[in-house]
Parts: C-alpha cells; sequence; structure tokens
C-alpha cells in the first residue's frame, strides 16, 4: 500500500514536471536529457529519505 502510493506520487510528479519542461522547451531535449537527469536526482532523494527513516 505504501509503496504503491510512492510510486504514484513519483509518476504523477515526473508527468507534472515533464509537462512544464515541455511548454517552454523541445520534447526531445527533456525527453533524452533533462528527464532522466530530473529522474535520477529523485532516486537520490528517495533514497537518502528512506535511509534516514524519513516515513511520511
Amino acid at each position: 500500500g505504501e509503496l504503491r502510493k510512492t510510486d504514484m506520487c513519483w509518476k504523477e510528479a515526473i508527468a507534472a514536471h515533464q509537462h512544464l519542461l515541455t511548454d517552454q522547451c523541445d520534447q526531445q531535449l527533456v525527453t533524452k536529457v533533462l528527464l532522466p537527469v530530473y529522474i535520477e536526482s529523485l532516486e537520490r532523494t528517495w533514497r537518502n529519505r528512506w535511509k534516514t527513516g524519513w516515513t511520511e
């Protein structure tokens, strides 16, 4: 339950972020460059939070 909820929020955040970027940037640039970087930073943030016992 908890992980699924987190995963949904994650996907929503990525989709929203991609939508914001595509309004201003070239779609290919977003997909090939910006989105992977963004996802990587998100993963790092989540990993750090789990390690430090973040449970919100």
